[in-house]
């Protein structure tokens, strides 16, 4: 499953950040992914929840899952669609195969949200 290497890699880039960032705890790390990485989100989630808890800054973090529609552009009519045939990169409009994706192949943090506070109410 390839949700444990994303996992890993979110983990190691959440707390590189955080260290970065004078070693804040983090309480939300917000991701967003392409509908075409076919990630499921809990699976995710509970590789996300086993990996953190080696990083202190990251034991209380909460993964926040953003998925982005596959969005494909057709070259012969000129149309941007929302793709729901996946993996079949026809265009809904004209049935062209002649298609380029625009959106959807995403993987990325898109920002950290830091307690203001330690978790356990300590500064």
């Amino acid at each position: 499953m390839h949700e444990g290497a994303i996992a890993q890699a979110l983990v190691n880039a959440a707390h590189n950040v955080a260290v970065e960032n004078g070693s804040k705890p983090v309480e939300k790390v917000l991701i967003v992914v392409g509908k075409m990485h076919q990630i499921v989100p809990s699976v995710l989630e509970t590789y996300f929840d086993m990996m953190k808890e080696d990083f202190h800054l990251l034991s209380n973090a909460k993964l926040v899952y953003t998925e982005q529609e596959l969005l494909i552009f057709c070259k012969d009519c000129n149309t941007e669609s929302i793709l729901e045939t996946y993996p079949i990169f026809m265009c809904p409009k004209c049935e062209s195969f002649s298609t380029e994706v625009v959106q959807g192949e995403e993987l990325y943090i898109e920002s950290l949200i830091f307690y203001k506070e330690e978790p356990d109410g300590k500064e």
